[in-house]
């Protein structure tokens, strides 16, 4: 048995490789006898159809610890006395779950008695704040992500929780961190139908969690049980129907719309054609058991997620493929081993307005002239001989040409679609994590967990052959030969195919590896090749709007291996001690070439390897008329630096000091170390109150490219920024109360206020290292405060009635010195004055308020005496939030730092479904999901609008200016037209759009959001409907 235990442990180890937090709870009670009143010791409270289970003591009391999250029957067992069971019982992770039990004396042999537990409505061990979901709601919802449920939740704005900056968030999978640790962002996808339970706290976190200052997003996914158990589900909206997607307004018509001079917005987009596939399946691993005759439980549940979506607009799509995978084996009882694994690609591509236009010829004619390439002016097949063309028909030979021969044919075309140059992203994320948990006695047990993260993301822009690529006004020959293999490259690969896209790493076109050795191309831009860093990877193109993005190619890869050590013990009913050790150590490795305008050259080319580790303490003492939650942490951080200066402010020897590169008295970079407190209060004071308090201070290390971001410093380019691995931990102090009511047994209101002082933000530094010369450093000086409150009323399902949910409404003021660790460079690029007062933060919404409703018929009820509208539901989420702030435009050099307001947004979105019981417990659902049912116009975030669009805060800031003063009376008409009707006859300000005064508003000056080139990637989705089939058994 030994042996074969050991193998099975060795097999999960091949797929496993060397954060984390809790993931299991715990059913606590008391059990007595009915008749009598008094305790029953000696009673077997069992959890059905798994190894948990316990006895009760002299007073009758007991305990299970590590009980997964999900929904369970338990029953109590003693000879004399029914067996009782629970139904339905409910462990959410990290909680204590009150069970109790009344045994009947037992009148006939076998009698059993079946109830469905009470769940209490006030959990009374929770001190933090945590919204809790199962899985049943995510799936009930029209949710299309994690992010989409969290978003849900009181206090989160966009990806900002309780006024935090982003990257404050922990995503925690199992156990497991999941981000990125260069940027700390969440870049998983995880099937849904995988999840058990999202727990989202955004206060009050316990000493188990460190390097976080906002909020803890753990997910947990399901294990396989005793039988086989599964789904299927499909949706799409690509139905072949004109106008079914109100996508901002009107169906998709044609690029050449954004030509018209009648062109509006909402010419300008297509139908979504998304695609989405689900699927899950779980139950005892079939294999092992009669391969090997394994000793125990040996289960599985695995579950994924296709998604293709062409997106809002034209040239523009997303693909995504999902993958999660849970192992778990019980040799025996007190022994589990569990294997866990996740993987999602994702190749995406995003609309940028300046690629509207349809031909390069159209954006070319009317602004500039292209000289002949030699190479092109020749004969095709003989390149000796120069072949005289007329392009024009004017029966003259011409030196120019207008446009490109894209498809060789001896004739300059006019089919250069713009948005094929957009640039393209590769995201890869992966985990494999192995779980041991010993059980040391019905008090004890400890658990041991190795991971391995790995996030990887590729950047480039499609380069085709017989382009500009150098910018010089020739377009590059198309006949070139660059392997010499006596064919030319584009009749040979084909005129599309990228020739610059090394994605193996071996210093050959990938394109051309389909030939012998001797053939394959070297990787390089002949074009463009002055250019390139030390490892010469070589830049490419020119970085000229009217081709293609700018210029900019990025491969990275991230890997964290982590392990931790948990041991937990119920010293007596009442306390519970929870300690452990975790360890980390990443391998980072970021090659980031980019050519900016000007002919400035940015990038890094780094492999770094950072660790950290932590050990905490917590007390959760737990007493019927208070419960303690008190802990503390010591984290470490090693940034693993030797090449950092000993004088910041001279940094390079003399000899580079225009170009850096070279550290000068090079020296290492010390540990950082931090111990932070945490305690949570929660006083029960009558049987339908409660009060909660907590205190904390969070610590937390910088995004680490903070720390590494042009570390070696490179002074090449102007306006240099330089990372500093010396950077101190960003810090939180945190406070709040609240108070809870149950008014009912079903409904329960909740109030929280809270307060945050955050301190040691990372920001930026000038650091003149001569009288003229500087560089800007990352340093540890900026701050903000936030204080706020959050109101929920929520209602769960009950036997007698059909409406569920939740609805919150969120207060929030957020302040500090900047929003974002660029506003100090930002502005001195700009020449402006750095402000030393705090200003409203980006992110700073005063008023939130979310709501989640479920109506539900049950499948037992009838409806006007009949069953056709039995096992129905409708589920609606709607959002609101009062507008985000903006800067208007200063006239002199000390900027107006976010003191105008957005327009509110609104959304509603909802699902409908019916579902059919096919026989036993096989299932068909039919559902209809619409997302902003009201086609509403939302501007989208305003750091999305500042970084990805044509937003012009000035052109915004002066529109709704006059048309606020043309509404209150203060302009007359005249005047309010006069400003407001575009002259343009000749396209000064080159936006593709002829244009004479025709009397009437323009549309981008009556929206002033799109901007002066009227950009429709402004707005958030339009309406969308799409229809889905579910299949469960």
């Amino acid at each position: 048995m030994n042996k074969k235990l050991f193998f099975l442990a060795f097999m999960l180890c091949l797929f496993s490789s060397v954060l984390m937090g809790a993931t299991t709870g715990k059913i606590a009670g008391r059990v007595i006898s009915e008749e009598t009143g008094e305790p029953l010791a000696g009673v077997n409270v069992i959890v059905e159809d798994t190894p948990f289970g316990a006895a009760s003591d002299l007073n009758g009391e007991y305990f299970i610890l590590n009980v997964p999250p999900g929904e369970y029957n338990v029953k109590a067992i003693m000879i004399g006395y029914a067996t009782t069971i629970q139904e339905q019982v409910r462990v959410q992770i990290d909680l204590t779950t009150p069970l109790n039990f009344e045994l009947i004396p037992q009148v006939l042999e076998g009698e059993t008695v079946t109830i469905v537990a009470d769940r209490e409505l006030i959990q009374k061990d929770l001190t933090a704040s945590r919204k809790i979901t199962t899985a049943a709601e995510v799936m009930a919802a029209p949710v299309e992500s994690i992010q989409d449920a969290v978003r849900l939740t009181a206090g989160v704005s966009d990806d900002n929780f309780r006024g935090g900056r982003d990257g404050e968030v922990v995503y925690l999978l199992d156990g497991v961190t999941l981000l990125d640790p260069m940027t700390g962002t969440y870049e998983s996808d995880i099937p849904l139908m995988s999840l058990e339970e999202i727990s989202v706290t955004t206060g009050g976190f316990s000493a188990e969690y460190g390097n976080i200052q906002s909020g803890v997003v753990s997910m947990v996914t399901k294990e396989g049980g005793a039988s086989y158990h599964g789904g299927l589900r499909y949706s799409t909206n690509d139905l072949g129907v004109a106008n079914i997607n109100k996508t901002l307004g009107h169906s998709y018509t044609t690029l050449k719309d954004m030509k018209d001079n009648k062109f509006f917005l909402d010419n300008f987009q297509r139908p979504q054609n998304l695609r989405n596939l689900e699927w899950s399946l779980g139950g005892p691993e079939p294999i092992s058991k009669y391969l090997f005759n394994s000793p125990g439980l040996l289960n599985f549940f695995i579950a994924g997620e296709w998604d293709h979506s062409d997106e809002q607009f034209s040239g523009e799509y997303d693909k995504r493929f999902a993958f999660n995978g849970k192992l778990t084996f019980v040799p025996k009882p007190g022994y589990k081993l569990q294997f866990t694994a996740m993987s999602t690609n994702r190749n995406a591509r995003f609309y940028e307005h300046y690629f509207k236009n349809t031909t390069y010829e159209t954006e070319i004619d009317s602004t500039k002239e292209w000289d002949i390439n030699n190479l092109m002016s020749r004969d095709l097949y003989n390149p000796a001989e120069v072949v005289a063309r007329d392009y024009n028909n004017d029966g003259d030979t011409d030196d120019i040409v207008p446009g490109m021969d894209l498809n060789h044919n001896g004739v300059i075309g006019d089919a250069f679609f713009m948005m094929d140059h957009q640039p393209i992203y590769d995201y890869k994320t992966e985990e494999f994590a192995l779980t041991w948990t010993h059980t040391l006695s019905q008090r004890s047990f400890y658990e041991v967990k190795v991971s391995r993260f790995l996030t990887r993301m590729h950047y480039n822009v499609n380069e085709r052959i017989n382009e500009d690529l150098n910018g010089d006004g020739k377009f590059d020959p198309a006949t070139e030969d660059i392997n010499g293999n006596g064919v030319w490259d584009w009749q040979e690969y084909g005129q599309d195919t990228d020739l610059f896209r090394d994605e193996n790493d071996n210093g050959y076109i990938d394109a051309s590896e389909g030939n012998a050795k001797k053939d394959w191309i070297e990787w390089k831009d002949l074009p463009f090749g002055r250019y390139r860093d030390t490892e010469d990877f070589y830049l490419y193109g020119y970085n000229e709007n009217l081709s293609y993005d700018r210029l900019r190619w990025n491969n990275d890869e991230k890997v964290t291996l982590s392990a931790k050590i948990d041991f937990t013990s119920q010293i007596t009913t009442s306390q519970q001690i929870k300690t452990g050790l975790s360890y980390e150590y990443m391998d980072l490795r970021d090659h980031d070439v980019d050519l900016a305008s000007g002919g400035n050259v940015y990038g890094q080319n780094v492999r770094i390897f950072p660790s950290q580790g932590a050990v905490y303490l917590q007390d959760k003492m737990e007493y019927s008329g208070m419960i303690l939650n008190a802990g503390f942490r010591f984290d470490w951080f090693n940034p693993n630096f030797h090449n950092y200066p000993a004088d910041i402010d001279d940094p390079v020897p003399e000899e580079y000091i225009s170009e850096g590169g070279v550290i000068k008295n090079p020296t290492s970079v010390d540990a950082k170390y931090y111990w932070s407190p945490r305690v949570g209060i929660a006083h029960p004071f009558t049987d339908k109150d409660l009060l909660h308090f907590s205190y904390g201070k969070y610590f937390q290390t910088p995004q680490l490219r903070y720390l590494y971001m042009n570390a070696n410093y490179d002074f090449s380019g102007a306006f240099p920024l330089v990372g500093n691995p010396n950077i101190n931990p960003e810090r939180t102090t945190s406070y709040e109360i609240g108070w809870k009511h149950q008014f009912t047994d079903d409904i329960l209101l909740n109030a929280t206020g809270y307060y945050k002082d955050i301190t040691g933000l990372t920001d930026t530094k000038q650091i003149y290292y001569t009288y003229s010369d500087y560089y800007t450093l990352m340093i540890n000086t900026d701050y903000a405060n936030v204080r706020g409150f959050e109101i929920e009323l929520y209602k769960r399902h009950s036997v007698n009635s059909l409406f569920a949910g939740s609805i919150n409404y969120s207060y929030g003021v957020a302040k500090g010195k900047s929003s974002d660790y660029r506003q100090n460079y930002d502005l001195n690029w700009s020449g402006d004055i750095i402000p030393t007062t705090e200003n409203y933060l980006d992110w700073d919404e005063r008023h939130i308020v979310k709501a989640n409703l479920d109506f539900r018929i049950p499948s037992q009820r009838r409806v006007l005496g009949t069953s056709l509208l039995s096992d129905m539901g409708l589920n609606l989420v709607f959002q609101f939030g009062s507008g985000k702030p903006y800067s208007p435009p200063s006239r002199t050099k000390e900027p107006l730092i976010n003191t105008e307001r957005l327009p509110y947004t609104m959304t509603i979105d909802l699902t409908f479904d019916k579902r059919w019981n096919l026989g036993g417990s096989k299932y068909m659902s039919f559902f209809i999901w619409v997302n902003n049912l009201l086609n509403r116009k939302n501007l989208m975030d305003p750091y999305y609008l500042r970084t990805a669009t044509y937003w012009d805060n000035e052109w915004y800031y002066t529109h709704t200016t006059v048309q606020k003063n043309y509404e209150a009376g203060i302009i007359s008409e005249e005047d309010y037209i006069s400003i407001m009707d575009k002259q343009d006859p000749n396209d000064m300000d080159g936006d593709g759009i002829l244009e004479e005064a025709d009397g009437e508003v323009d549309y981008n000056k009556k929206h002033p959001e799109v901007g002066p080139k009227t950009d429709p990637s402004v707005y958030d989705w339009g309406r969308t409907i799409r229809f889905g089939l579910k299949f469960e058994f």
